[in-house]
C-alpha cells in the first residue's frame, strides 16, 4: 500500500502545480501520463488478471474468443517476439494517451481531471487489471469528444477501435446519442427522482433477482460479489446530489457539462442498483469516467480562496475511497496476484544488476 499512497501523493503535488502556474503546454500533465504508463505498463505480477492475460499471450490460450483488435495486437507483438510486458506497456500507453487527448478536448482544467482519474479507484486501479476494458473506456471517452463537435467520422472510427478491444463499448454508442437528445432537457428534479428511485432499488436489494440472468453464462464468475453497503451508497450519492444542485451554475458556463452530469449520474445509479454484480459495476465506469471532467469544472466554479477549500474536500473524499479500495485488496481472498504488493519489471532488473 505504501507504494500506491506515495505515488498518489507525489503525482498530486505535481498536478496541483496547476493552482500556482499556468502551463500553456501542460508539460506537467504529459509527464504524469508518462509516469502512469511506466507504473501500469511495466508492472510485474500485479493485478487479478495479470497471469490470465500472460497465459493468453504466451500460449494463445482461447485467443480466438477475444475481440479482433486485441487478437491482432497480440499476433503483431508475437510476430516480433515481443514479451508479454510489451503488451501491457502498449495497452497502458494508448489507454492513457486517449485519456489525455480526451481531457484536453473536454476541459480547460486538464491537470485537475487527471488527478480525479487517479483517485477514482475504478478508473486508475482498474486499468492495472481489466486492461481491455480500460482501453475501451478511454477510446469511447475520446470518441465522445468528437461527437459533441459533430465530427462524426472520427467518432465512428474511435468507437470501432473501442469495440475492437471490448464488445461492451457498443452500449456506450446508444447512451452517447441519448445524451445528445436528452441531457440538456433534464433538470434537477429529474435527477433527484432518478437517484431516489435507484436508492430504493438498492434498499430492496433487487440485484438478487437480476443476478439470475447471469447464471450459467460466461459472466457468472462476475456475479455474487459483495454488495456496497447502503451507507457507502448514501455517501456516494450525496456527492452526486451536490453536483446536481450546482448543475445550473456550471452548465450555464458550458452547456456540454450537461452531458458529463448525465453520464456521471447514470454510472452512479448503475452502482446503486447492481452493486454486487461486478460485470455491471465495471460497465458503470464507462459512464463515471465523465465524472473527472464534471468534478474539475465544479471545482473551478469557485473563487480562488474558496476553490482551495473545495479542492481539499473533494480530494479527501476521493482519497478516502481510494484508500478503502487498497485496503479491500489487502483483505481480499485471492489465489493469484493482487494489486498489492506492487512490483515493476524495470526496477526489479535494475536492482538485480546492482
Amino acid at each position: 500500500m505504501i507504494f500506491y499512497i506515495s505515488f498518489i501523493l507525489i503525482i498530486s503535488l505535481l498536478l496541483l502545480l496547476d493552482f500556482f502556474s499556468k502551463d500553456k503546454f501542460n508539460i506537467t500533465g504529459i509527464v504524469v501520463i508518462l509516469i502512469m504508463t511506466f507504473v501500469t505498463g511495466l508492472r510485474d505480477n500485479v493485478g487479478y488478471d495479470f497471469q490470465s492475460y500472460k497465459i493468453i499471450y504466451e500460449e494463445s490460450f482461447n485467443l480466438d474468443k477475444f475481440e479482433l483488435g486485441f487478437q491482432w495486437l497480440i499476433i503483431a507483438l508475437k510476430y516480433f517476439n515481443a514479451s508479454y510486458y510489451l503488451l501491457n506497456l502498449v495497452m497502458a500507453f494508448f489507454t492513457y494517451l486517449f485519456l489525455y487527448l480526451s481531457i484536453r478536448r473536454l476541459t480547460k482544467h486538464s491537470n485537475m481531471a487527471i488527478l480525479i482519474y487517479l483517485l477514482i479507484s475504478g478508473l486508475f486501479l482498474n486499468s492495472l487489471v481489466i486492461i481491455r476494458q480500460a482501453f475501451a473506456m478511454s477510446a469511447t471517452f475520446y470518441a465522445f469528444s468528437f461527437l459533441i463537435r459533430k465530427e462524426y467520422y472520427r467518432y465512428i472510427i474511435f468507437m470501432i477501435i473501442a469495440v475492437a478491444f471490448h464488445y461492451t463499448a457498443v452500449i456506450l454508442g446508444l447512451f452517447h446519442w441519448l445524451s445528445l437528445k436528452y441531457a440538456k432537457k433534464l433538470n434537477t428534479l429529474h435527477y433527484l427522482c432518478a437517484i431516489g428511485f435507484s436508492l430504493l432499488i438498492a434498499k430492496l436489494n433487487i440485484v438478487n433477482i437480476i443476478s439470475i440472468i447471469f447464471v450459467g453464462s460466461k459472466y457468472a464468475v462476475y456475479n455474487g460479489g459483495e454488495s456496497v453497503s447502503f451507507v457507502k451508497l448514501l455517501v456516494l450519492n450525496s456527492f452526486l446530489i451536490l453536483m446536481v444542485l450546482f448543475s445550473d451554475r456550471y452548465i450555464s458556463k458550458n452547456e456540454n457539462n450537461s452531458h458529463y452530469l448525465f453520464f456521471t449520474a447514470i454510472g452512479i445509479i448503475m452502482v446503486n442498483c447492481f452493486s454486487s454484480i461486478i460485470v455491471i459495476t465495471r460497465m458503470a465506469y464507462y459512464f463515471r469516467i465523465f465524472e473527472i471532467i464534471l468534478i474539475a469544472e465544479f471545482i473551478y466554479l469557485f473563487t480562488k480562496k474558496k476553490r482551495l477549500m473545495v479542492l481539499a474536500a473533494v480530494y479527501l473524499f476521493y482519497f478516502g475511497i481510494f484508500y478503502s479500495s487498497l485496503n479491500n485488496d489487502i483483505n481480499a481472498v485471492q489465489d493469484g496476484p493482487k494489486l498489492i504488493p506492487y512490483k515493476n519489471v524495470v526496477i526489479e532488473r535494475m536492482y538485480d544488476l546492482n
